[in-house]
This record gives C-alpha cells, sequence and structure tokens, in this order.
C-alpha cells in the first residue's frame, strides 16, 4: 500500500511517548529485534524505522480487511438472492418462476463477471500476508529487510482507493494514539469509499503519524 514517509522528528517523539506511557502496539517491541547483538546498536533513526514499518503495515491490514468484508458481503448478498429466487417454495408463493428464474440468472451473471468471491479471497490473501509480517516483524535484523518483504507484498496489491486509504490512516493513527493529521472522511465519503474513486488520497500528503500529547502541559505562573 502506498503511504506516506515520517519524518524522524515524528517517529522519535511517538517512539517516546509510547515507552513514557507504557503503551503496546501489540507486535514487537519499539526498540527493535530482540536479538542482544542488533538491539545494543539501536539508533534512534532505526526506532523510527521501526515504528513506520509497525504503522504502515497496520494500515495496510485495515484496508484488506474491510475491502475483503466489501466483496464477500456483495457475494453473500447474490447468493441469497440466487438461492431465494430458485427455490420451489418462492416460485410457488410469487406464481412467477419465470421472473424468479431470470432474476436468479442475472444474479449468477453479475457475480460471476465481477468475481465478488475471487476478489474477497485476494484481499484476505493480503490481508493474512501482511498479519504474519506483522507477527514477525522484529524477528528481522534490520528495518530494511522487513521493508524488502513488505513491498513484495504491495507488488501482488490491486489499485487503492484513495478515500478508503485516508480513513485507513485515519483509524490506524487513532488506534496508535497519535494526530492522523487528515480529518475523519464524513458520512457520504464512509459510505461512497469502497466504489467512489475521484479524490487522491490525502494521507499521503502528511507524515505518517503526528504525536498526540498524553497529558496537558501545565501553564507558568
Amino acid at each position: 500500500m502506498v503511504h506516506a514517509e515520517a519524518t524522524a522528528t515524528t517517529a522519535t517523539a511517538t517512539a517516546t511517548t509510547a515507552e513514557q506511557t507504557g503503551v503496546s502496539r501489540g507486535v514487537g517491541s519499539p526498540e527493535g529485534p530482540a536479538n542482544p547483538t542488533h538491539s545494543s546498536k539501536t539508533t534512534e533513526e532505526m526506532k523510527d524505522a521501526w515504528w513506520e514499518l509497525e504503522f504502515n503495515i497496520d494500515m495496510s491490514r485495515r484496508y484488506h480487511q474491510m475491502r475483503r468484508g466489501y466483496y464477500d458481503s456483495f457475494n453473500k448478498f447474490l447468493l441469497v438472492i440466487i438461492i431465494v429466487c430458485g427455490s420451489a417454495a418462492a416460485a410457488k408463493f410469487l406464481n412467477s418462476p419465470e421472473i424468479l428464474g431470470g432474476i436468479a440468472a442475472l444474479a449468477g451473471a453479475v457475480n460471476l463477471a465481477f468475481g465478488f468471491s475471487h476478489k474477497a479471497r485476494d484481499h484476505e490473501l493480503l490481508y493474512r500476508r501482511f498479519t504474519d509480517l506483522a507477527r514477525r516483524l522484529y524477528d528481522f535484523e534490520t528495518p530494511e529487510l522487513a521493508r524488502r518483504e513488505q513491498k513484495d507484498i504491495e507488488r501482488d496489491e490491486p489499485p487503492q482507493i484513495p478515500l478508503l486509504v485516508d480513513f485507513c490512516h485515519w483509524e490506524t493513527a487513532i488506534a496508535f494514539g497519535c494526530d492522523p493529521g487528515i480529518e475523519r472522511p464524513g458520512p457520504w465519503a464512509r459510505m461512497t469509499m469502497h466504489f467512489l474513486d475521484f479524490a487522491k488520497s490525502r494521507a499521503n500528503a502528511v507524515p505518517t503519524a503526528t504525536p498526540r500529547p498524553t497529558q496537558e502541559t501545565p501553564s507558568s505562573t
């Protein structure tokens, strides 16, 4: 998934906030690999790189999870239409088997033409690959090695939908305790973000995340 690059200041501040508050993001450690040989060489830049990878991978997981659910819902809906319209009980009740048969055939043709089940399966596979990468993230010796595998997965991704990218960026930033840098997509955008591709993603114009203060700074007297 295409995503913005985090600035060193942003990621460092966020990593420091996470260390101070003791908040875990669910995978690995912001300090880098568990191998003491490599942890002793960890720099602030390395922490930034690990944190940025974790953020982007989590955003990719959310994106493909939502796309999988979207296509799976369409597939199930059309299957229900096919089953109901093809049943003898429905034909007897409505006394119009020809019409019901035509509706069932149309629903089957739409499902076959758009391949909702196949697309849901493709996004399920991508979701699992990103989840596995998130689980193994800190097993890599360097962020570059982990990023290389991330790029390998991204090469298999279909074209993105900008509004959905924005929504996943917003959700991920909130989950990580950060300022997303963009407003949450409105109700209309959330209703249409799966099938309308009319805007450039705003998430790519902001840093990966902006740290959110965990407490108010006391005013000086």
